[in-house]
């Protein structure tokens, strides 16, 4: 019968206690954070830094681009392993920094565990500097006492990015937090990458996250006929390494981001930051943050998450009701254009979105509309055709946000 074992682990503010719950991190016995151990690297001693990197860093950048770059582990056994396994989470960029040295480098470290015969570990390309993976290697029987591993880089650009060690007593069957790699799932379809900080911990499991963003895609695509062209990182950021102080999520070129310990509740941040990666490269930028809003509580939260009556849901209420005081103050003038496109929505029905976005693909198919990613509607394209999707025109409504007229 197996039992949770007690794990120390090496961290920046000394030693620290962590009890693992789960089968697959039985087995570890050792954790140490690379960029506090001992380490030889000719291009500098200040730890590197990076977001999915454990803790947040990892040994000096271009450490083990000079012969004889090193890094030494000291510690202690409690218990003799018959069957040691070393675990190395690490980072490496194959394609970049073979462009940046002319040639492939050797990819093989020399492993020497005290005394005994020096033994090879390679660091294949992981797909990225910002994308961490683990090698493991068996090693020979380790008695009871004071131990020391350390790793050599024995040819010049043997760089590597390295981020945690580990020692367990047999091979883990999955790799446990905080070895598994930053790409944590991959959608059948193609759509999404979801990666991980190392430490994160988080709900719903990674095939629901999958499949609710994949329910959010088809939903946002039926309903606008648009689509994104490339695949969307969703990202799982653990608490004391989210960037954004008491922001739930945001999105960038790389995806979409979580917090992850509150990721679970946050189905109106998953639909908003989609929302975001359907716009970008074809929505203004005065246009999107608030048409993402509008659609988010009129749209998105009552079609994908319903309730009894989405109409009593609070975020839709409040949105009506917005709409409902811009079209009772016909001659009222407004700083932010949301008011106006909840106006809009009240009006002529919360799809009048979806007919807009229609009209527009409908356009750029017929290439009455140069409507492709990287080319963003203007003021006078969107005001056309969000008309032909009312079926009148909304001029009088748009201008009734000041900025309309100077709007590109």
């Amino acid at each position: 019968m197996f039992k949770p074992r007690l794990i120390q682990f090496v961290c920046l503010f000394g030693w620290s206690v962590l009890f693992c719950h789960g089968y697959t991190q039985w087995s570890l016995v050792r954790v140490a954070e690379a960029e506090t151990l001992e380490i030889k690297c000719a291009a500098g001693a200040q730890p590197g830094d990076n977001l999915w990197a454990s803790g947040g860093f990892f040994t000096p950048r271009f450490f083990g681009k000079a012969v004889g770059d090193s890094l030494t582990w000291r510690f202690e056994l409690a218990a003799p392993l018959e069957e040691p396994v070393l675990l190395v989470r690490y980072a490496y960029d194959e394609p970049g920094y073979t462009a940046f040295a002319g040639s492939k480098p050797p990819r093989e470290f020399q492993v020497l565990v005290g005394a005994l015969k020096p033994l090879k570990l390679s660091f294949p390309h992981t797909g990225g500097w910002d994308e961490y993976d683990t090698v493991t290697l068996k090693l020979p029987p380790l008695i009871k006492g004071r131990h020391m591993i350390r790793l050599v880089s024995l040819a010049e650009h043997t760089t590597t990015d390295i981020d945690v060690l580990g020692l367990a007593e047999e091979m883990p069957e999955r790799l446990p937090v905080p070895f598994r790699p930053t790409v944590i799932a991959k959608a059948e379809s193609g759509r999404f990458l979801l990666r991980a900080t190392a430490q994160a911990r988080f709900t719903p499991d990674e095939k629901s996250i999958i499949a609710e963003f994949e329910k959010i895609y088809r939903f946002m695509k039926n309903y606008s006929d648009w689509e994104p062209t490339v695949a969307i990182g969703i990202n799982v950021i653990e608490d004391r390494l989210w960037p954004f102080g008491s922001a739930t999520a945001f999105s960038d070129m790389r995806g979409v981001f979580f917090r992850a310990s509150v990721m679970h509740k946050a189905f109106g941040d998953w639909c908003h930051e989609m929302s975001h990666w359907f716009l970008v490269g074809r929505s203004p930028k005065w246009l999107e943050e608030p048409l993402v809003q509008v659609l988010t509580a009129m749209v998105w939260m009552p079609g994908i998450y319903p309730g009894p009556d989405p109409k009593k849901d609070p975020l839709y209420a409040q949105g009506e009701r917005i709409g409902r005081d811009v079209l009772n103050s016909p001659k009222r003038q407004y700083e932010d254009i949301a008011p106006v496109l909840y106006a809009i929505a009240v009006k002529y029905g919360p799809d009048i979105y979806g007919r807009f976005f229609k009209a527009c693909a409908k356009a750029g198919a017929k290439e009455e509309l140069v409507f492709h990613p990287g080319r963003h509607l203007t003021r006078d394209e969107i005001a056309r055709y969000l008309s032909e999707a009312a079926g009148e025109s909304v001029l009088p409504l748009l201008k009734r946000w000041k900025g309309f007229d100077n709007a590109p």
